[in-house]
């Protein structure tokens, strides 16, 4: 029983708010969270269960600040998002910009590199951000994850 307990608390003790760019409204449409100015403080790859296969998958758990509040951004290895931020050369300490949008009933996110002026779009159909929330908004927020 000990062990058990030992394991929740674990677990618990390290449970972290997630980042999130869409939410579902009381209608069940995902809608943008807003602009977000976020930094990165750490990254660390681990595995996950995809939220469609219920398959493991490699995942980049991002521990980001946000006015002064540590959250984490989790993103499947696989998603689109991950090339964007290697391609806008985002590293450990930077401040990125995120914003959720939407162009003719498609979700999109915005990302740019505070100070640089490169915005990248990118097309959230099939991945929103990973496992934790899919492009239709839909909440998988009992993921855990520990840094």
């Amino acid at each position: 029983m000990l062990e058990e307990t030992k394991k929740v608390y674990t677990r618990s003790s390290h449970n972290i708010p997630r980042f999130r760019v869409f939410k579902k409204d009381e209608r069940g449409v995902p809608r943008s969270t807003g602009r977000h100015t976020i930094k990165i403080l750490k990254e660390k790859l681990t595995t996950g269960k995809n939220y469609q296969t219920q398959k493991e998958q490699e995942e980049m758990h991002y521990l980001i600040e946000e006015n002064g509040i540590n959250k984490v951004w989790i993103i499947a290895v696989d998603s689109y998002l991950i090339g964007k931020l290697v391609d806008l050369d985002i590293n450990i300490g930077d401040k990125i910009m995120v914003e959720g949008g939407s162009s003719g009933g498609t979700n999109f996110t915005r990302i740019l590199k505070v100070g640089d002026g490169t915005a990248i779009d990118y097309n959230a159909g099939e991945d929103e951000g990973g496992v934790g929330e899919n492009k239709d908004g839909e909440d998988f927020s009992d993921k855990e994850s520990e840094f």
